[in-house]
């Protein structure tokens, strides 16, 4: 008679400690998978996010200056008064001054800031960051309702109420807020006033500690306002390099960070350096990386995955307009 023989204590013990360290082997490859997966994500979403912030200032920055036809805001008018709200402007007059088209400050504490450009609450003022501003009108030009043109535009657009727009007919220009008539005649042409101010927030969320990228615009109403736009969560540094035109060749001759009053009127392109910062620190790794932006070097040495961006964008307006007094 045959019997049947079971495994043994050590051939049990030994297959359990098989199991175990292909349990444990299953575990840590699904555990650094996630890892890798959660790290790659963070870094497509700072991407995708600088990719954005980026896109919108060199917008801003490449039309600074723009006021349609006419190529200095000389003699223009401000036909009654605009009735912008003076406690968010920005600075008395600031969304109607339309000269410097540009300008901003370095590095600035929240004190520095806010005394600057009023708009911007100390309190939310992320330190040690740029902040920079740039004016012209939207690039769509919209006619009167009787138009004295020899050409169609405006694609059938109408002016809209308590809007303000920057009426000119390439000799001369006047700010007005329609339906109240600009007084300029001819061939007119209509386009809404865009001053824009950028600057980091220090949250995303009241107390998170998310730094953001956020603006001021200027938002049309019966009393219009600046208001607060927030683009791209975790842009934690804006510094701004400005080219300054020292020969008059309309190139930039050198890039510094803190132009004077003089200078600013030299600007023929800025450099654009942002810093993004990963939502939520990872504990498995620590950044040593030293991040060189414009005039600010920056080591961390904390959790958090980051990515720079650096652009150098031409002024056209300015730069075209100094290219013809040559």
């Amino acid at each position: 008679m045959k019997f049947q023989r079971g495994m043994s204590l050590a051939e049990l013990m030994i297959a359990m400690t098989l199991g175990l360290m292909l349990t444990m082997g299953l575990a840590t490859l699904f555990t650094q998978t996630r890892q890798s997966f959660a790290q790659d994500e963070q870094v497509a979403i700072m991407q995708s996010g600088l990719r954005f912030a980026m896109e919108e200032l060199v917008r801003d920055a490449t039309m600074a200056g723009f006021w349609g036809g006419l190529l200095e805001p000389v003699g223009i008018t401000i036909v009654d008064d605009l009735g912008i709200n003076a406690i968010s402007d920005c600075g008395t007059d600031w969304a109607q001054t339309l000269v410097p088209p540009l300008g901003g400050v370095n590095n600035a504490t929240a004190a520095a800031a806010n005394a600057a450009f009023p708009c911007i609450v100390a309190a939310e003022f992320r330190a040690t960051t740029d902040v920079v501003m740039f004016k012209r009108v939207l690039g769509n030009a919209i006619p009167n309702a009787v138009s004295e043109c020899d050409h169609v535009f405006g694609n059938g657009q109408t002016l809209v109420n308590d809007t303000i727009y920057l009426a000119e007919n390439g000799v001369t220009g006047a700010l007005f807020k329609h339906p109240e008539p600009s007084g300029i005649g001819g061939c007119v042409e209509n386009r809404q006033l865009a001053p824009v101010l950028y600057y980091i927030q220090n949250f995303t969320t009241a107390g998170d500690g998310i730094p953001s990228l956020c603006r001021k615009v200027l938002q049309m109403g019966a009393i219009p306002n600046m208001t607060n736009e927030c683009l791209v969560d975790g842009i934690e540094q804006l510094q701004i390099e400005y080219g300054i035109d020292t020969n008059g060749d309309g190139v930039a001759s050198r890039y510094v960070s803190a132009p004077t009053a003089d200078q600013f009127a030299l600007v023929t392109s800025v450099r654009i350096h942002l810093l993004s910062r990963a939502l939520r620190p990872d504990p498995n790794y620590t950044n040593p990386k030293t991040y060189v932006l414009g005039d600010l070097s920056f080591t961390p040495n904390d959790n958090f995955y980051r990515r720079a961006a650096t652009t150098t964008v031409v002024v056209r307006n300015p730069t075209n307009l100094r290219n013809l007094g040559n």
